[in-house]
């Protein structure tokens, strides 16, 4: 955002093991048909100043954990928790995410020099990025909802199927939603210019 930044903490396995080697119920799921390892412990958004104090989801402690596909039942939990234990932090936090602009939409500048160091827009965006959390999370997904077809309950039927489709559609309109600005109307727009600029540079 123009005047904000999201980071993400990544999940470190422990030694000798496997962020997808935990056996308790909420990664039993996780761990059928070859899942692949989830990569994030929790996403951070910051406004302001570097070391301005940081509203941060958790993506640990619930159901596939560590992975980006169920990042708004981890951002509606937390703000819920916020909301009781700092009620105007987060109000103000949820004001300036409702004002924000990505950086160079107005000016319908790219922002190329800092690209390298924010790649967790790359993980949202699976043509640009065909090996990340996009693409990777939405192929199982898919493929657990037919392998688990009638052999889990409805609750957990509708729970793979929404996180599927928050890659499959969710994801893809909110690249298309317009900010209104009079640069980049939309994440689709830059994504398209980003693709051309790295396949000229591919074949240079």
């Amino acid at each position: 955002a123009w005047n904000g930044q999201l980071t993400a903490e990544p999940f470190e396995a422990p030694a000798g093991g496997s962020p997808a080697g935990k056996t308790n119920g909420r990664a039993s799921l996780q761990m059928a048909s070859g899942a692949p390892d989830g990569r994030f412990r929790s996403l951070m958004l910051r406004f302001g100043a570097a070391d301005a104090p940081g509203f941060t989801i958790p993506l640990l402690d619930m159901p596939f954990e560590r992975f980006l596909a169920p990042l708004m039942d981890a951002y509606i939990r937390e703000v819920s928790r916020q909301y009781v234990v700092n009620p105007q932090s987060i109000s103000e936090i949820l004001r300036q995410l409702a004002l924000s602009v990505p950086v160079g939409f107005v000016e319908r500048r790219l922002p190329l020099d800092d690209l390298h160091k924010r790649p967790l827009f790359f993980e949202f965006v699976e043509r640009l990025n065909p090996g990340g959390a996009a693409a990777t999370e939405r192929e199982w997904f898919e493929r657990l909802e037919t392998e688990l077809d009638g052999r889990v309950n409805a609750r957990r039927r509708r729970q793979i199927r929404e996180y599927g489709s928050f890659w499959s559609s969710d994801i893809k309109a909110a690249l298309g939603q317009s900010f209104t600005t009079t640069g980049y109307g939309a994440f689709d727009e830059a994504i398209d210019d980003l693709a051309s600029l790295w396949s000229i540079e591919a074949t240079s």
